[in-house]
């Protein structure tokens, strides 16, 4: 992970700063966290599954899928950030937990070792991803699954346009949205090298129909680090353009990657 990147994900709060966009304007239902838990449920593990979580953060998918996991699984919590592990490690108790501070490019398991591996959207971060993946396919058990997610280039691009309208009017005050070097185009083709088997499968595209301001404003800010003043104009900018549309709407696409030994 690069040193700006670091940064950023030293604690959740920026991340949850995008999150909560989904929260509060994507569809009710069991949401993003539950529909991967769904894939990981059918991947049809064993009771005493060893499983790992690479770059799971503060570790949302297991804290909103609590009383799905089944009681013999044995979950290894991990990030490249302290703070992160730290929040996952306070927020999550159930018996067979345990964390661990984690490079995805540098495994502290053995061969073979893994019935499941996660990376939910954090491929994108690695800077060596061929080495995470070399990594990832020898930790884990013959026909064993990597399940890692990631979003489509098309995901929210009505951001980055708001950000270039935005710049144009206030002088390049934000940085730019970041574009994905790991994507549900371009993933496919990174995973076939190292797995036997890769399959892609799609969550329903959906429309984020943002109403407020503020979350969007958040969401924007949680990249870079932009001064207060830019930040006032930015939410002034943005309360102009909700009201002038009624709301800003964000389509998204997101899916996972499916990957046997």
């Amino acid at each position: 992970m690069q040193q700006d990147e670091a940064n950023q994900y030293n604690t959740s709060q920026k991340l949850a700063a995008r999150a909560d966009l989904f929260a509060r304007f994507g569809k009710s239902g069991g949401g993003w966290q539950a529909w991967v838990f769904d894939h990981l449920i059918a991947a049809d593990l064993p009771g005493d599954a060893r499983i790992a979580d690479i770059g799971g953060g503060p570790g949302w998918l297991w804290q909103q899928n609590q009383s799905r996991i089944p009681a013999g699984w044995q979950v290894l919590h991990t990030d490249a950030s302290p703070g992160m592990v730290a929040e996952a490690r306070a927020n999550i108790g159930r018996p067979g937990s345990s964390f661990g501070v984690v490079d995805a490019q540098w495994l502290p398991f053995q061969d073979a070792s893994l019935d499941a591996l996660l990376a939910n959207h954090m491929l994108y971060h690695v800077p060596d991803r061929a080495r995470a993946l070399r990594e990832f396919a020898r930790v884990l058990k013959p026909g064993a699954s990597l399940l890692a997610t990631t979003n489509g280039e098309a995901h929210m691009a009505e951001i980055p346009a708001l950000i270039e309208a935005f710049n144009h009017r206030h002088g390049n005050s934000l940085a730019a949205w970041p574009k994905l070097s790991f994507t549900l185009e371009s993933g496919a083709s990174e995973l076939e090298r190292y797995f036997a088997h890769v399959e892609l499968r799609r969550c329903l595209p959906g429309v984020l129909r943002v109403t407020e301001a503020e979350p969007l404003a958040a969401c924007i800010c949680s990249v870079g680090t932009p001064d207060a003043p830019t930040r006032t104009k930015l939410l002034d900018y943005l309360r102009s353009t909700v009201s002038a549309e009624r709301a800003v709407l964000l389509r998204t696409q997101s899916g996972v990657f499916v990957a046997r030994t």
